[in-house]
């Protein structure tokens, strides 16, 4: 199955919410509301035979999500499942505990997406989700 576009992420934030995302420069998947202070990124994963899918999440991106009012993280996995998440729910489960460190990504964190939980690898924390459910933004505005 293809994945979930970012075009149809980006026409969900604006017909639902009446919030207008342009690309942020330099970054392939992360994309923001200037003068609502939001950002959002949207990454992409296959999903593994284990049924899940993974994304690493840096530090450097986990700092841009500090620097904005609002954040949300779109996961779009190859299932077509997608789950949407506020940063201000996910923040405090990447811990230093379970930061990884290697020469490609830096410090980061492994994040796996599970049809009902993202889990944070070297961690016992995780965080329960619903497919498609964007509520979290409704919350948040």
């Amino acid at each position: 199955m293809d994945h979930i576009s970012i075009d149809k992420i980006l026409s969900v934030f604006k017909n639902e919410y009446g919030i207008i995302l342009s690309k942020l420069a330099g970054k392939k998947i992360i994309f923001e509301d200037e003068s609502r202070s939001i950002v959002v990124a949207m990454p992409f994963s296959k999903v593994y035979p284990r049924g899940n899918g993974w994304v690493d999440l840096t530090k450097v991106q986990v700092d841009l999500f500090k620097s904005y009012m609002h954040g949300f993280i779109v996961f779009r996995l190859s299932s077509s499942s997608i789950y949407y998440v506020d940063m201000k729910v996910l923040l405090p489960l990447l811990t230093q505990d379970s930061i990884h460190k290697n020469t490609n990504e830096g410090e980061h964190w492994k994040l796996d997406i599970w049809l009902d939980k993202i889990s944070i690898r070297k961690s016992d924390k995780f965080l329960s989700v619903k497919e498609n459910d964007h509520k979290c933004i409704t919350k948040c505005l």
